[in-house]
C-alpha cells in the first residue's frame, strides 16, 4: 500500500508490520534486541554475526552488524546526553524515593585501538588509547563508629598470594596506552546518589582521576584503592632488599600495616629511611633500579596522602579497594580491546554505551527498547516498491 506525505512524495508501508511488531528497519523489536546483544556482547561483529546464525537460525553479515549495533548505541549516547541536560535544569525525575546512605564510583582505565576516521579503506594512524569506566555501587551504612576491620586481611599477608596478585596487576598496567580519550559524565542523577549521605571515588591514583572527580563529583571523598597502594609498598620492599627475602617481607609487612592503619607519615619515614640507606637515585639511572623504585613509591604515598584515611573510610562504610570495577573493566575490554581491533571514536563510544548498559543492573538495557521509535529502513530490499 502507498500513502502521500506532506509533500507529495510517495511513500510505502505494509499494514502487517503493526500486527508483527515490524520497526522501519525491518525488524521486528525482539530481532532488533537479539541483533544489538549479539555486537555488543560477542568479542567481534563477526563473532555476532555467527552467533546469531546459529542461536537464532538468522542470517546477517557482520557489516550490517556493526550498522545496526552503532546507530543504537549512538542512540543511546544521545539518550544519556539528554538525561544529563535535564539534571542541570532539575527536570529529570529520580527513579527512586530515597536516596542510598552509602554509595562510592569506582573508576578505572580499559585499553582500546583508535585510528583515524577519514580516508579510504585500510588502517592509518592507529594507537592505543583508554576508555574511562565507572562502576556506581550502593552500600549498606554502617552501625556504630568502629572500624569493622581494623588487621589487614590475611590475604594480603600471605606471601604466594601477595607476589601472585601484584605480578597480575603488573601485566595489567604494563598494556600501551598513550592517549587518554575524554570521559563522559556518568549518568546516576535518577538514582540520586547526589543526595547519598557518605560518598567517595575509588581509584587507582592516576592523574586523571582527580580533575576528573573535581568536575563531576566535587566534595566527594576520594580514596586511592588500598590495592594498588599493595602493589606499590611490595615493589618497594623487594626493590630496597633484593637479595634478602625475609629483611624484603618484613619491611612489606610493617609498610602494609601502617598503610591499613591509615598512619601515612610512618609509611613516608619507613620509605625515606630506605633511601637514606640505598642512597637517592641518580637522574641517568634505570626506572627499575632500586633506588629509583623506592623514590617512585615515595612520592606515590605523598602524592596521595589525603586519600588514606583508611579507618574512617571503614567506619563510614566506605570501600577502600576498587576490586568492582577492576572486575568490570575485564567485561568491557572483552568486547572492545585487542591487537586487531581498531576503533573510530564515535563507533567505539556507540558500542561501549550498549555493553554498559547490558553490564549495568539498573534495566536500562530493555527500558531502552521499550521506549524507543522506530527509525529509517535499514533492511536490504526492505518494502521496495513495484516496477
Amino acid at each position: 500500500m502507498r500513502r502521500r506525505g506532506v509533500r507529495g512524495v510517495e511513500r510505502f508501508f505494509s499494514l502487517l508490520d503493526g500486527r508483527l511488531g515490524l520497526g522501519t528497519e525491518g525488524y521486528s523489536a525482539a530481532l532488533l534486541v537479539k541483533i544489538e546483544y549479539a555486537g555488543a556482547n560477542e568479542g567481534s561483529f563477526q563473532q555476532a554475526s555467527e552467533a546469531l546464525g546459529r542461536l537464532a537460525e538468522f542470517s546477517i553479515s557482520a557489516k550490517h552488524v556493526q550498522r545496526i549495533t552503532e546507530r543504537l548505541g549512538r542512540e543511546r549516547v544521545g539518550e544519556r546526553d539528554r538525561d544529563v541536560e535535564r539534571m542541570k535544569a532539575g527536570r529529570l525525575t529520580p527513579t527512586h524515593a530515597q536516596p542510598p546512605r552509602v554509595v562510592a564510583v569506582h573508576l578505572d582505565a580499559g585499553k582500546i585501538q583508535v585510528r583515524a576516521e577519514d580516508g579510504g579503506p585500510g588502517v592509518r594512524e592507529p594507537h592505543w588509547s583508554d576508555t574511562k569506566v565507572a562502576c556506581f555501587l550502593t552500600y549498606c551504612a554502617p552501625t556504630g563508629n568502629k572500624d569493622p576491620q581494623p588487621q589487614p586481611p590475611k590475604t594480603f599477608l600471605d606471601p604466594p598470594r601477595v607476589m601472585r596478585l601484584c605480578q597480575e596487576m603488573h601485566e595489567v598496567r604494563s598494556n600501551p596506552a598513550t592517549h587518554p580519550t575524554a570521559a563522559k559524565a556518568p549518568r546516576t542523577p535518577a538514582r540520586r546518589f547526589y543526595q547519598a549521605k557518605c560518598r567517595a571515588i575509588v581509584g587507582d591514583g592516576g592523574n586523571w582521576i582527580e580533575p576528573l572527580g573535581q568536575m563531576h563529583f566535587p566534595e566527594w571523598e576520594q580514596i586511592l584503592d588500598f590495592l594498588h597502594l599493595l602493589v606499590h609498598l611490595y615493589a618497594a620492599a623487594t626493590a630496597a632488599y633484593r637479595s634478602q627475602a625475609k629483611r624484603a617481607w618484613q619491611l612489606y609487612e610493617r609498610l602494609l600495616r601502617a598503610a591499613w592503619a591509615g598512619r601515612v607519615q610512618e609509611v613516608e619515614a619507613m620509605l625515606a629511611q630506605q633511601l637514606q640507606r640505598l642512597g637517592w637515585p641518580s637522574t641517568t639511572g634505570p626506572p627499575e633500579e632500586s633506588r629509583q623504585v623506592v623514590a617512585d613509591t615515595l612520592a606515590y604515598v605523598k602524592r596521595n596522602r589525603q586519600r588514606m584515611d583508611y579507618p574512617r573510610y571503614r567506619r563510614q562504610g566506605l570501600p577502600v579497594t576498587s576490586a568492582a570495577v577492576e572486575s568490570l573493566i575485564k567485561q568491557v575490554n572483552h568486547r572492545v580491546k585487542g591487537t586487531e581491533k581498531f576503533w573510530v571514536r564515535g563507533g567505539a563510544e556507540a558500542v561501549l554505551a550498549v555493553r554498559a548498559a547490558y553490564l549495568s543492573e539498573d534495566g536500562r538495557a530493555e527500558a531502552f527498547h521499550d521506549h524507543r521509535p522506530r527509525g529509517r529502513a535499514v533492511g536490504r530490499g526492505r518494502l521496495r516498491p513495484a516496477a
